[in-house]
């Protein structure tokens, strides 16, 4: 999905453009050490266009910012991936 390596973070939460596609991840800070980020959710492509999928119950596991902040990205993300399915298979944009 090299077509659109855009990043976009919101607040602890970051959308990252794999090489095979996008995906959802939580940033954590802890006290004198580095900060990690580990996935939340991640889109794959079939035949019908892109699915999302969850990493186990992380996203309902998220703090209310994160969690309103997480499902705004979802909608973006979907709506721009579903736009590219339907441009790269011949159908006109919804």
């Amino acid at each position: 999905m090299d077509r659109f390596p855009i990043n976009i973070r919101r607040g602890n939460l970051e959308v990252r453009w794999t090489q095979t596609s996008p995906e959802i991840v939580q940033w954590c800070k802890e006290e004198g050490k580095k900060e990690y980020c580990y996935t939340l959710a991640w889109w794959r492509e079939d035949k019908e266009g892109f699915q999302m999928e969850f990493c186990g119950s992380r996203p309902f596991k998220l703090l209310h910012e994160d969690a309103q902040n997480f499902w705004k990205l979802c909608k973006v993300v979907d709506h721009v991936l579903n736009q590219l399915w339907l441009y790269d298979n011949g159908y006109e944009s919804i």
